[in-house]
């Protein structure tokens, strides 16, 4: 089924211009001094077969005149196929090449020349309210993918190097690619990693966002990093003005990571307020028990509510339930029930929550049942194996946060919540996740004790789709992802 967003996205434009009179002037400035060249220099360079009868005589551009010509792509889109129009399928990619991705935003810009929105950089301004719908990109042709990683966008330019940019949260990456079949599908590669649409793997290859990460003992969350195809030069010891990964020594973490024995390292980042803040999403690796934040314990959790509040992102692991069973703030601690102690771990089949606590469906649930089916970590819908879970949550808040994995019994073994807790929901801003599962299940030498660009097993794959749904922009649960604008 063809998605139309990208005609709905050029109508709208061009039904604005007529309205004021500027359509005329839109395509009268398209002269051939100020044109770029399509790259199709005939019918057959344009992917047309021109010994068929079917054929059209050539490309036929806005204004219905070949000769009009001019820098922006919205010149290149053909307004004459009717119910066949210049589509572009594909998917998008994690940084290593091999998952394929939801939810990512895939769009082409409506001109070569203009520039791509700034995205706010954190460690210079901190973190921001990045809530959907709410991004400006003005897009030529527009979509997010689907379960499967796939998109289609419609009626696209016929041109070579067509910049495409892919998508999510902070993580962003432009590209080009060829279109070349006029009034029909076009695809993009899907197989050799070197030229699918993937999330950049570093820096130079696009925007990344800024992430903190506090080691552990029992867990080490950099490796799911470097399993999705994280460069290895990313991972820099503590705050640096180089790499967007940055590691900070927990309890019993970061062993033979060159530089990052100093001491307690995550207890001085805990408490530095001003240096939380320049952080897009901080990571939280299991420590092998309540490692409480010293000296001040109250003090590091209302920073630490005060960094999600303005736009942070939280991801923690196992025993850091403490900020909230421990928090000082009612709201931040009624997330959810928890147990005087932790089970013990267990292996087995959990499932994947697919309703809404407070009723009706839950749409990223539902969508993370079906991406994990159709990666194959899942042989069975809304069902994954898990090894070496806890019992650090009883149950959630329905009011308040959302489960996304229960065990057998019903408990959450993965949730989250927004904040603010309790603002109008056009002040939300910021997430906390809880996963009372592990990447890996004991610390080691980074980066030999990690998976490799492209290794992640099933149970870090459902780990990938959290994280990366962490990344994104924020929106209610009870609503499906927006179609930015």
């Amino acid at each position: 089924m063809v998605d139309r967003q990208g005609w709905a996205v050029r109508g709208t434009v061009l039904g604005a211009l007529a309205a004021s009179g500027l359509l005329a002037v839109a395509i009268n400035g398209c002269s051939s001094a100020t044109r770029a060249p399509s790259g199709f220099g005939d019918a057959k360079d344009a992917g047309l077969d021109t010994g068929s009868p079917d054929s059209q005589p050539g490309p036929s551009l806005i204004g219905d005149d070949a000769s009009l010509k001019c820098d922006d792509l919205l010149c290149q889109v053909d307004t004459t196929c009717g119910d066949s129009p210049t589509t572009l399928t594909g998917k998008v990619f994690d940084p290593a090449g091999t998952t394929p991705l939801y939810n990512a935003i895939v769009y082409i810009p409506r001109s070569r020349q203009d520039a791509l929105p700034p995205i706010k950089d954190s460690t210079k301004d901190g973190v921001s309210c990045d809530r959907c719908g709410a991004t400006a990109i003005n897009p030529l042709a527009v979509a997010l993918t689907n379960t499967k990683g796939e998109f289609t966008l419609t009626d696209v330019p016929v041109d070579k190097d067509v910049p495409i940019v892919v998508q999510i949260g902070k993580w962003r990456r432009k590209m080009s690619i060829d279109i070349t079949k006029r009034c029909d599908v076009n695809k993009a590669p899907e197989t050799d990693r070197d030229k699918v649409l993937r999330l950049p793997r570093n820096g130079k290859e696009g925007d990344m966002p800024h992430v903190a990460v506090t080691t552990g003992g029992c867990d080490q969350l950099e490796c799911l990093l470097r399993g999705m195809g994280v460069d290895d030069s990313e991972f820099v010891v503590g705050n640096s003005t180089a790499g967007h990964i940055h590691m900070f020594q927990g309890s019993g973490g970061g062993g033979g990571f060159s530089g990052i024995a100093s001491a307690n390292a995550n207890q001085t980042f805990w408490n530095d307020s001003k240096l939380m803040l320049k952080y897009d999403i901080t990571m939280l690796s299991c420590e092998c028990s309540d490692n409480t934040p010293n000296p001040n314990p109250d003090n590091a959790r209302l920073q630490m509510i005060d960094y999600v509040n303005k736009g942070g992102r939280v991801f923690g692991s196992h025993y850091h339930v403490t900020w909230m069973r421990n928090a000082p703030d009612t709201n931040f601690k009624n997330v959810a029930t928890f147990p005087p102690n932790e089970g013990s771990a267990t292996d087995g089949v959990h499932f994947i929550e697919t309703q809404l606590g407070i009723g009706g469906v839950f749409p990223k649930g539902k969508a993370m049942a079906e991406w994990l089916f159709n990666i194959g970590s899942s042989t069975k819908l809304g069902e994954i194996q898990l090894k070496n879970t806890r019992a650090g949550v009883l149950s959630t808040n329905a009011l308040l946060s959302q489960a996304w994995i229960k065990s057998s019994t019903g408990a959450p073994r993965y949730f989250s919540f927004n904040t603010p807790i309790g603002a109008p929901e056009k002040d939300i801003c910021g997430r906390f996740v809880f996963a009372d599962l592990h990447v890996m299940d004991s610390s080691g030498t980074f980066p030999s004790s990690c998976p490799a660009p492209g290794g992640l097993n099933a149970q870090q794959k459902a780990l990938e789709f959290m994280f990366l749904d962490l990344s994104s922009c924020v929106q209610s649960d009870k609503e499906p992802p927006i179609i930015p604008k």
